[in-house]
């Protein structure tokens, strides 16, 4: 072999991974925000460590959470998932007092090497917590002077002081607003063109208003519902995903979801949303061979914890080991995001 040739093939090879670049909604995104997104378009190429496992442990009114579904997980393993998660206000308000308790959960486990995403439940401005649906007009959030709307701004202060804490930390967040929208049992908008415009209020404040570009946002629609028709365009969303419930995994959305161009993965998911049958039997591995054998563009996955009387987590349910033992898994000490371009 020639030595230009050879040259010319370390520089392919070098520079392979900028061929899975993509940019960011926000184009003044940070520089790690840009290699963290870019990290996770490039695992669905890999022949192995391709999916990023998650656990999600931090709601309002269960501070034990982390301990009892990632700490007791690492304890059983001796594995730290990738990937946690933590929801700023479920099921109602975003309290800045515990906003602040996970948060320094979230930038240790950042600072560990691990990756954090954060939902929110957030409350009704009109008054209840996410489940009531009772509400007004929805363009009142839109409009300055309405009770709604100071309500509602109020909310997304608070959420966003929390996540200017994560930022001034240089902790990346994949961040999930208004989830499960097309699904109808929350109070966001359960039509595409009211969705869409909050969607777009609320990126307009947390990115433009706020300079939050440590941000990742992650569009994720229930399975079923038409989820595309909520998609609100790939100028305002990094990420998208499924909040899927069940154990068959015959999630007809996979392909629509996969043709938007996007890193796709499984945003929230269970056994069982309704708790029936989650007696702690399941077959964690049964999750990764789904993904391998179905779903396989799938890059990461978000396990919900458990509730009474419903066993949902990983460490509450059969082989966790195994499942963070497979090959196709990533786990803290796999995770490899500065490494990546950052176009």
């Amino acid at each position: 072999m020639r030595l230009t040739h050879f040259i010319a093939m370390l520089y392919i090879l070098s520079s392979c991974s900028a061929c899975f670049a993509i940019k960011p909604s926000n184009p003044k995104s940070s520089q790690d925000t840009r290699k963290v997104l870019n990290y996770i378009a490039s695992l669905k190429t890999r022949k192995d460590k391709r999916v990023i496992s998650g656990q999600y442990f931090g709601q309002p009114g269960n501070p034990g959470a982390y301990d009892a579904y990632v700490v007791k997980l690492h304890e059983k393993t001796n594995r730290w998932v990738a990937l946690v998660g933590a929801d700023y206000s479920f099921p109602d308000y975003p309290d800045p007092k515990i906003i602040a308790s996970m948060n320094a959960t979230l930038i240790q486990y950042w600072k560990d090497g691990g990756l954090v995403t954060v939902s929110s439940h957030i409350g009704n401005p009109w008054g209840g917590n996410a489940y009531e649906r009772k509400v007004g007009d929805f363009d009142e959030l839109l409009k300055p002077g309405t009770s709604a709307y100071d309500r509602w701004m109020k909310y997304w202060k608070n959420i966003g002081d929390g996540l200017t804490e994560l930022r001034d930390n240089g902790v990346v967040v994949l961040f999930r607003p208004m989830h499960e929208m097309n699904g109808g049992w929350f109070w966001w908008p359960n039509k595409p063109e009211p969705f869409k415009k909050l969607w777009n209020f609320v990126y307009d404040y947390l990115t433009k208003t706020r300079s939050l570009n440590n941000l990742i946002w992650v569009f994720a629609p229930n399975v079923g519902y038409n989820p595309t028709t909520f998609y609100p365009g790939a100028d305002r969303c990094d990420i998208v995903g499924l909040d899927y419930y069940g154990r068959d995994f015959n999630v007809t959305d996979y392909a629509s979801m996969v043709a938007l161009g996007k890193p796709f993965g499984f945003t929230e998911w269970g056994v069982d949303a309704q708790g029936k049958g989650a007696d702690g039997s399941y077959d964690n591995t049964r999750l990764i061979n789904a993904i391998r054998h179905k779903m396989p563009d799938i890059t990461f996955f978000q396990v919900w914890s458990s509730w009474r009387n419903a066993n949902i987590a990983i460490v509450d349910n059969q082989k966790a080991t195994e499942l963070l033992n497979d090959p196709w898994i990533i786990n803290r000490e796999d995770v490899n995001w500065k490494r990546s371009p950052a176009r």
